[in-house]
């Protein structure tokens, strides 16, 4: 019994003594806490698959990378610095003096590790900060097939920067008295670099963020604004330990983030001041469509209409290499395609596709493959940027004082990659690109009686969860509990590429868009279309339901084509209509903290579920009116899913993507399931019955843009006309 007791008792002491080791650790790790903080959120950003893109881009451009460096150096210095300031106010150290060059620097008293700690702590946060650098440059090395110069250029640095901290005591003994006594000059050069830091990317930022994320790029903002944090708060952190009154920074912190919702921008969505003009109804809209070619009884003409799914910047190269391929090679296609219901990225896809089919534009860019058509490519090399440095650099610490906001920055990055990418550029009286305005572009393509193909943009309505539809033609009163955007407005028009934006706001990335509907006073919000519907299917079938019975008047030989384009890899709308998981004999498999996540999980999932509830729908509807069998459900009988497949390469939502996922994008149209839908769906829509379809654009088939082509000519001879008379 005197021997359990005696063990009983030596347990505890060890458990006591591992706590309150813990627990002292845990108090000197708290002093550094802002450095900590900025360094493990760097390298939890960079695990994440939008971070593991960013490091993918950085080693594209040399000075990308050179940037970046400079970037991780400031963090490390600062994350060193004032963990080792914070650290010193707490635990002095007495520096060496002149006299006794030989004599060690007193450490504070109490265990020997924690004189280790307090001297190798702030080191090895310094030093990690190179470390997360080095595991992004070191996928960046890997994937753009660089020499492994810079690798080991920040592995030197890393080293370097070790050795000079670890010294700095016996460096400071050579330079001359008072500078160099306890690296006074070190710490006046920090003091002055942090504020002056912040100052700078502040300011810039504010003036010119689209600039600032073009040279910079995603990943030297990121790591600026990270050094720039763990500054500011090791700043305000000594500052309080001086004064021996807590520190409480991260309630600051928080202070500050409610300040600035409460008195932060309302993120307009920007509108022309003037109204747009009179824009044409969905009905009307759907009769100069069908008047466009006569009806043949021998063959029905393919209504084909496009719901397009979100999915950031993957969505929108998805979006565009799927329509373009299809325009390229199946004759008439956009001449037969009646609308494109898009929804996040895939809606900036289908007003990208617009944007190019209704400009004449210099020749192709010499990237892609050969395969690849001039559109292809052009179009492809327009939206090939890195966006989220923009949005980054907009945001950058809330936004503070800047004239524009991160959406507006997010969409002069398209404007901007749009014009630079093709060389057109535009001014207050010819506008081009993606700045010229939304209904305008529509009202003049269909007032001469010209038929250019719908985009409606769907968003939600923050106040009310209804979706928003941005769309050139007035679809008020025309589709189920939905508002048309225009409308709400007062019919003033805005940039192409801020309709395009409606429907991408996805927060936090892009803030909510503030507006005023005509004749109140009443501030409401559109956000992302995905948190309402993320396929844009229920639009689609909607559309066509309403459109349906004007294009069959008078016997019009008619019949409806649905292509549905999917960018998320995992999801399974084209592999399965309603994936189950049958009985396998496993136990199972619980979710840890399911109490916690089940909301959020039930949301998210929701969300998915609605999309593909929209999807089934539309497409029973298509098999209803038309009258065959479907043999691929997915790739027949007027219903055609353009999925991403499974393969190694997965491009991640967000609005960067390095060469590497853009190129992996471009070849996926080869797969073999899309290969066999394209020869279908030309099939059906061409009524071909031989070969229809090949990797490249056909030989001598007219581009399906030439309509659109003698459109502009019309539109411009009307126009000199009413100029001479």
């Amino acid at each position: 019994m005197g021997s359990k007791a005696v063990r009983s008792k030596r347990l505890s002491g060890w458990v006591s003594a591992a706590y309150d080791g813990i627990a002292a650790r845990c108090e000197l790790v708290k002093l550094a806490r802002f450095s900590l903080f900025a360094v493990l959120l760097g390298a939890v950003i960079m695990i994440v698959p939008q971070g593991r893109e960013v490091s993918y881009a950085i080693g594209e451009r040399t000075a990308t990378m050179v940037w970046f460096f400079v970037a991780v150096t400031l963090l490390a210095v600062h994350a060193w610095f004032w963990a080792r300031r914070a650290l010193d106010h707490v635990y002095p150290r007495a520096a060496p003096t002149r006299d006794a060059d030989d004599a060690p620097p007193v450490v504070p008293a109490g265990p020997r590790w924690r004189a280790r700690w307090v001297d190798h702590l702030p080191r090895v946060l310094g030093a990690s900060a190179f470390l997360v650098a080095v595991a992004s440059v070191w996928h960046s090395v890997r994937q753009n097939d660089r020499s492994a110069g810079p690798l080991l250029l920040l592995l030197a640095l890393c080293a370097v920067f070790y050795a000079l901290v670890s010294a700095r005591r016996s460096i400071g003994r050579m330079i001359p008295y008072k500078a160099g006594e306890d690296m006074a000059l070190v710490k006046l050069i920090i003091y002055c670099l942090w504020p002056v830091q912040v100052a700078v990317l502040t300011l810039w930022s504010s003036i010119a963020a689209n600039r600032m994320g073009e040279t910079l790029g995603a990943g030297a903002v990121l790591f600026a604004v990270l050094a720039s944090a763990a500054a500011l708060g090791g700043a305000i952190t000594c500052f309080f330990i001086s004064r021996r009154l807590p520190a409480p920074v991260v309630t600051l912190a928080l202070g500050a983030l409610v300040l600035a919702a409460l008195w932060g921008k309302d993120h307009a969505v920007e509108l022309d001041d003037a109204p747009s003009g009179k824009r044409m109804s969905l009905d009307d809209a759907a009769r100069l469509w069908r008047d466009q070619v006569p009806s043949d009884p021998g063959h029905p003409r393919p209504l084909i209409v496009v719901a397009t799914a979100g999915g950031g910047i993957r969505a929108t190269q998805w979006t565009v290499a799927v329509l373009t391929a299809l325009e390229a090679r199946i004759p008439n296609f956009s001449r037969d395609l009646f609308a494109i219901s898009g929804v996040s990225g895939g809606g900036v896809g289908g007003v990208a596709y617009i944007a190019d089919l209704t400009e004449e534009l210099p020749g192709c860019p010499d990237v892609g493959a050969t395969t690849r058509s001039c559109r292809e490519r052009r179009v492809a090399a327009a939206l090939a940027a890195d966006h989220l440095a923009a949005n980054l650099a907009a945001g950058l610490f809330l936004e503070a004082g800047g004239r524009i906001d991160r959406g507006r920055a997010l969409e002069m990055s398209w404007e901007r990659s749009w014009s630079r990418a093709l060389g057109v550029e535009s001014s207050p009286e010819h506008q081009r690109g993606l700045e010229r305005r939304f209904a305008r572009l529509w009202h003049d393509w269909l007032d001469t009686r010209c038929w250019l193909p719908l985009v409606m943009i769907n968003s939600t309505l923050q106040e009310t969860g209804q979706r928003v539809i941005t769309s050139p033609v007035d679809v008020t009163d025309r589709l189920n509990d939905a508002e048309d955007f225009l409308a709400m407005v007062g019919e003033r028009d805005l940039r192409l590429s801020t309709a395009a934006h409606n429907g991408a706001r996805f927060t936090y990335i892009s803030p909510a868009g503030g507006f005023v509907p005509a004749g109140s006073d009443r501030l409401l919000h559109v956000i992302d279309g995905g948190y309402f519907e993320n396929f844009g299917a229920q639009t689609a079938r909607e559309v066509l339901d309403r459109v349906w019975p004007i294009v069959r008047g008078g016997n019009y030989n008619v019949r409806p084509v649905v292509i549905q384009i999917v960018s998320d890899p995992d999801m399974p709308l084209a592999r399965s209509p309603r994936p189950r998981s049958g009985p396998d004999g496993r136990a199972p498999r619980r979710m840890p903290l399911n109490e916690v996540w089940a909301p959020v999980i039930g949301f998210w999932n929701t969300r998915s579920a609605h999309g593909s509830l929209a999807s089934e729908e539309l497409w029973h509807w298509v098999q209803s009116h038309t009258d065959c069998e479907p043999g691929d459900r997915y790739g027949s009988c007027g219903y055609y899913v353009f999925d991403m497949p499974d393969g190694s390469i997965k491009p991640p939502l967000g609005w960067l993507l390095s060469r590497r996922s853009e190129a992996a994008i471009a070849d996926m149209l080869s797969a073999k399931q899309h290969a066999f839908r394209i020869e279908a769906l030309c099939r059906e829509l061409t009524g071909r019955a031989g070969p229809c379809w090949t990797t490249a654009p056909a030989e001598g088939v007219p581009p399906a843009g030439e309509a659109a082509r003698r459109c502009m000519s019309r539109r411009e001879e009307a126009s000199m006309a009413s100029l001479h008379r």
